[in-house]
């Protein structure tokens, strides 16, 4: 049984190498890149993609290729030069438009790496080209110096066919090498290497045939054959993946949509209904306080400040949930203004709790100091810093409030002297609803809602800025912001010497 394969396999190989196999091959070459254009036109009306059009490209040129070498090979079977076979000049051709094809294929299935920079991209597409096309020129001037250029098995045109080859192994590996380099090993590109790696196949056999067989081996001639319709069968099924894997994603967008709205609506009224009762709470709460329903005794006293302190608690809650809730979805707008740092240092309700506790406050920020930035907003980055570092900071403790000018960006700092955070929590902070419990904060009585350094993140990343934190327990902790001279563009530089660190 295995025989009679091997012997079926072996008899369609060689087929394969007659004029009529060249142009059965050709033809079904030409069927599968026909249905792969097919779907990337019709992914490319319903979605205008910069990788789409560059698969669409690339393909849509192999295509064409291949039906125009169809045709010569028909000729050479039926037409009038029945029995030749095609010319020196018409199979490099094919060779030369397959290597600008495979450029352009191999690039848009690496294009993710390049999404975030296009211009990078183009350039480096367009590097690649450039080289090609300089090293083919140099080539076809130096082989005109020969004079037996039209003869199949000549020196030259074994030079010619080896260069070819070896251009279509390295623009076949390029992508094999980018994906491994930068770890993009998933299910899906683990495939698209395979097809890389098959499609190499015939030029790596036909690099050997030519360079130690003088072109001539009959094995590896035969055994080359198959591996191009082959790989082709591989691309059509990885576009159709990419393209299945990319309706699935977007069905799975449009449901996390609809979560995310369900979740808004959820959130505004149950927001809404809470403050209804709350504000009724409060009322009544101010009219025992102030015993306008006559007077309390001691315990009595003490139960109406504990529920009086967690309505204000509850209150606050509601207003970080929906305040957040606002943030994540992007329904907040920067107002930016120039505006004096020093002012928003002003005294406040924090301010007097840390004089409560003798905690010393030192502001370092230089005089005039104008930033480009939402004051409301930003507001709200110092109230939460500020008012975590005096929590979690001892009587007689010392917190320091500072700001820097560096070159393309501006520095705001925190710092305390508190209890610290441990090294293993610090990558959690500034996530929603996580708190740093430790004794410290049993013994104090500290509670929170664990969102006010989720909002400080948010609102930091609005203004295209970024925060990181420097702790250790026992020691304090130092908070830092830097933000951007320019709010619309993102921060790149680190030419400051205390830059951020734990971002």
């Amino acid at each position: 049984m295995i025989t009679a394969v091997l012997a079926l396999y072996h008899n369609f190989n060689s087929y394969l190498d007659t004029n009529n196999g060249e142009l059965l091959k050709k033809a079904v070459e030409f069927l599968l890149l026909l249905i792969i254009n097919y779907m990337l036109i019709s992914e490319s009306k319903r979605e205008e993609r910069k990788d789409i059009r560059y698969l669409l490209a690339g393909f849509a040129v192999l295509a064409a290729d291949k039906f125009i070498m169809a045709l010569l090979w028909a000729n050479v079977v039926y037409g009038t030069a029945a029995g030749s076979v095609l010319s020196i000049p018409a199979l490099m051709a094919e060779d030369l438009v397959e290597i600008f094809a495979l450029v352009w294929i191999g690039n848009a299935f690496v294009y993710r790496l390049y999404e975030k920079d296009e211009q990078v991209f183009n350039k480096k597409v367009k590097i690649e080209i450039g080289l090609i096309l300089l090293v083919i020129v140099c080539a076809a001037l130096s082989m005109l110096a020969f004079n037996n250029i039209s003869e199949i098995g000549s020196l030259e045109n074994r030079i010619l066919f080896a260069f070819a080859e070896s251009l279509k192994i390295i623009v076949l590996f390029q992508p094999i090498y980018l994906l491994v380099k930068n770890k993009i090993l998933d299910r899906y590109h683990r495939k698209l290497i395979n097809v890389f790696i098959v499609y190499s196949i015939t030029p790596m056999l036909n690099l050997v045939n030519t360079i130690f067989y003088a072109a001539e081996n009959p094995y590896l001639i035969v055994l080359a054959h198959p591996f191009h319709f082959i790989a082709f069968a591989l691309f059509l099924r990885i576009v159709f993946l990419k393209l299945v894997d990319k309706a699935t994603l977007k069905q799975e967008l449009e449901e996390t949509k609809a979560l995310s709205r369900m979740k808004d609506e959820f959130v505004s009224i149950i927001s809404h209904e809470l403050r209804t009762p709350l504000t009724s709470m409060k009322l009544y709460l101010s009219l025992l306080k102030d015993k306008k329903l006559g007077s309390l005794n001691e315990k009595q006293q003490e139960s109406v400040e504990i529920i009086s302190n967690e309505s204000t608690r509850l209150s606050s809650l509601i207003d970080d949930v929906l305040n957040l809730a606002k943030l994540e979805n992007k329904k907040v707008r920067l107002r930016p203004e120039r505006c004096d740092l020093n002012k928003m240092m002003e005294k406040g309700i924090y301010h007097n709790l840390a004089e409560q506790k003798k905690i010393k406050v030192l502001i370092k920020i230089p005089e005039n100091f104008s930033v480009h930035i939402d004051p409301d907003k930003f507001r709200q980055v110092y109230i939460n810093l500020f008012s975590n570092a005096v929590k979690y900071t001892d009587e007689n403790g010392k917190i320091t409030i500072g700001a820097k000018k560096c070159s393309s960006f501006w520095k705001f700092w925190i710092e305390d002297n508190g209890v610290g955070i441990p090294k293993e929590k610090i990558a959690r902070i500034f996530d929603k609803f996580y708190q740093v419990e430790d004794d410290y904060m049993k013994r104090e009585g500290i509670k929170g809602t664990g969102l006010g350094l989720a909002i400080v993140h948010k609102i930091v990343e609005l203004h295209n800025g970024k925060i990181g934190v420097e702790s250790e327990p026992g020691k304090g902790s130092r908070f830092t912001v830097v933000i951007p001279n320019d709010l619309n563009s993102p921060i790149s530089g680190r030419n400051c010497e205390d830059s951020l660190v734990n971002i």
